[in-house]
């Protein structure tokens, strides 16, 4: 959109271009006076008729929309009760109908994953929205004169109009949690519209708000029979409304308790066999293989599971890293892209188990926090002060780890998080980085540039979780990462990686209802000294073997960052991390990037994810800059 009649119809072109993968069943575009849409299609529901841009029938509303409206008919059937006439099958025009029949609070009534703009003609204002949780992208750019907006970075920085200019705090933040958060980008200017928010554009003002925030409210706690019946029936109401489609369906199935629910309950659903795919072998720790087994012959699934050989990392990590929009630093890229690339082989949907983790405590970090708020606090101050001059310095990682060294490592840790607020403690703790390591790597030049009360203010916003006073520690530190790691880390990573695949990945443990509801089951329902997920496992042990339901060394997706660095990968990312281009513009510290560097590889220390990040940082920044 532009103040005046600007448009050039060759530079929509070359921004939608530049997504291709997103959506290539269909390409559309729509252009009236200063305002222009574009889109580009992955079609999943109603393939003939759902093309977009799409318009209602006076033509005075068109919409571009990304995602899924999961319960789509159920808004149908209420629109057409009020006499709304529907020309298409598809969960779009549902968008324009509820906005034509509710104005703004139509958002209220989606269940699903979204981001969207809508033109509305008559009212001259463009309407952009995303859903609840993040799980789709929606970035944009404001001038005096321009207003761009994309599911991508890559396709603003396309138009003539934006000079790129690397954002210092981006940058700075990066180097302490190993991604960006998701209130900022890495390029200045360019800014994403917060899950759960939507924006209204007129006369090139914008307006804010937001429509849906996860709270956490435990003052009308229940019987534990009570919130197991419920999140039973959600659980499966949330899989059953997310296997509509137009088009083949399956699951990414890794033998955690996450995925073999979903897998479960799709089987006893579905009439025909679930496909089913997991990803073994390879570099390192990818084999979660006997698991995924498990699940599979429980569920009788059509099951695939991708043997990964002669994985070629040089041409991949320069594949990613030229089209993923900003440095990113979590390794399981990786296994999220090749299994999404596999998958797509067979269907064009997934169903996968993000959220069990963030929404009922599944990872050891939170027991480790919580025994140590409990218990290490009550040793006397004095003691604590004595061991944290006596202990090994945690910012500068042992690579070997003998069973005293493991022990004193976790001590250490404890002593570290015994002095502060529990705010100050757990964002400690749950930085990839330490700020002593993002100082060491950056120049102070460069440290003068970032704006410390812009960064400030962001920490306050998540600061005031921890200071809710109606709500247990447990659902706090939930709420945090629900807040950061969930939506900036995790779902970017599999928007990212599914989409380059032009795969859709949904996920029905992110089910809004079932995120209000977590949010009112009070910890001791959670997870207790032992064990973790408690209520989840509970409500689905009919789903759950009994080896799945027990299991204690959940992995994940990952790779050995540390030992191919020093090993296979070793002359390309010292090339690589040394390479001019990372230090013409005096951010960063080449000294001590090279002395880092070193110390790993002399196999004394372990700086993996710290020089797997930097390593990111500059295949991103050859690709984008150079």
């Amino acid at each position: 959109a532009f103040k005046q009649d600007e448009i050039n119809p060759e530079n929509l072109t070359q921004m939608l271009g530049s997504i291709e993968y997103r959506g290539p069943d269909q390409e559309g575009f729509y252009i009236h006076k200063n305002i222009a849409l574009g889109h580009k299609r992955l079609s999943i529901i109603d393939l003939n008729d759902g093309n977009q841009p799409m318009f209602n029938q006076q033509k005075n509303i068109c919409i571009v929309f990304n995602g899924e409206i999961y319960n789509f008919k159920d808004i149908r059937k209420e629109c057409e009760e009020l006499g709304y006439l529907f020309k298409s099958q598809s969960d779009t025009e549902i968008i324009i109908a509820s906005y034509e029949l509710f104005g703004i609070d139509c958002l209220k009534k989606f269940n699903g994953m979204f981001s969207f703009a809508l033109y509305d003609k008559n009212k001259e204002i463009v309407f952009l929205a995303r859903d609840r949780l993040g799980k789709k992208p929606l970035y944009f750019y404001k001038s005096e004169n321009v207003f761009l907006f994309a599911s991508e970075i890559k396709a603003i920085i396309k138009h003539p109009v934006f000079d790129r200019k690397i954002n210092h705090e981006a940058l700075y933040d990066y180097f302490l949690y190993q991604y960006i958060p998701d209130n900022k980008t890495i390029l200045r200017g360019i800014s994403q519209v917060p899950p759960g928010n939507f924006m209204i554009l007129k006369n090139h003002e914008l307006e804010t708000k937001t429509y849906w925030r996860a709270r956490i409210d435990i003052r009308n706690s229940v019987s534990k029979s009570e919130y197991v019946d419920k999140l039973r029936y959600l659980l499966w109401d949330a899989t059953k409304i997310r296997m509509i489609s137009d088009v083949p369906y399956g699951a990414f199935l890794s033998g955690g308790i996450d995925s073999t629910i979903i897998t479960s309950i799709m089987s006893e659903i579905s009439s025909e066999k679930i496909k089913t795919f997991s990803l073994s072998g390879g570099e390192g720790s990818f084999n979660e293989l006997k698991y995924a087994n498990i699940a599979s012959k429980k569920n009788n699934t059509d099951h695939k599971d991708f043997h990964i050989n002669d994985l070629n990392l040089f041409d991949l990590l320069n594949d990613l890293s030229s089209k993923i929009d900003q440095p990113f630093g979590d390794s399981s890229i990786i296994p999220t892209f090749l299994i999404s690339k596999y998958a797509k082989k067979e269907v064009t949907v997934a169903l996968s188990g993000e959220g069990g983790d963030e929404l009922f405590g599944g990872y050891d970090w939170y027991r480790n926090f919580l025994f140590i708020r409990k218990y290490w606090k009550k040793i006397p101050i004095t003691i604590r002060l004595f061991l944290k001059k006596l202990l090994i310095n945690i910012e500068r990682p042992r690579s070997y780890n003998g069973i005293i060294l493991s022990i004193i490592k976790k001590i250490s840790l404890a002593n570290n998080l015994s002095f502060g607020s529990d705010h100050e403690d757990y964002r400690s703790t749950s930085n990839a980085f330490s700020s002593g390591y993002r100082d060491y790597i950056l120049n102070c030049d460069f440290k003068e540039l970032v704006d410390s009360a812009s960064l400030q203010e962001n920490e306050e916003k998540l600061k005031k979780i921890f200071e809710s006073n109606d709500a247990d520690i447990l659902n706090k530190l939930l709420l945090f990462d629900l807040n950061t790691y969930l939506v900036s880390d995790l779902l970017f990573k599999v928007d990212r990686m599914s989409m380059l695949n032009s795969l859709e990945v949904r996920s029905p443990l992110l089910d809004y209802r079932i995120v209000e509801l977590a949010f009112q089951i009070p910890q001791h329902f959670k997870i207790d000294s032992n064990n973790t997920k408690l209520i989840l496992k509970t409500a689905a042990k009919n789903y759950l073997p009994k080896e799945i339901m027990n299991r204690k060394n959940k992995r994940g997706f990952s790779i050995p960052v540390s030992d191919l660095l020093r090993k296979k990968l070793k002359n390309f990312a010292v090339d690589e991390i040394l390479s001019d281009h990372n230090y013409t513009d005096g951010f960063m510290n080449k000294k001590n990037i090279k002395n880092i560097l070193n110390m790993h590889l002399s196999g004394k220390y372990d700086y993996g994810p710290q020089l797997w990040s930097l390593l990111m940082f500059s295949l991103w920044k050859k690709n984008y800059f150079i």
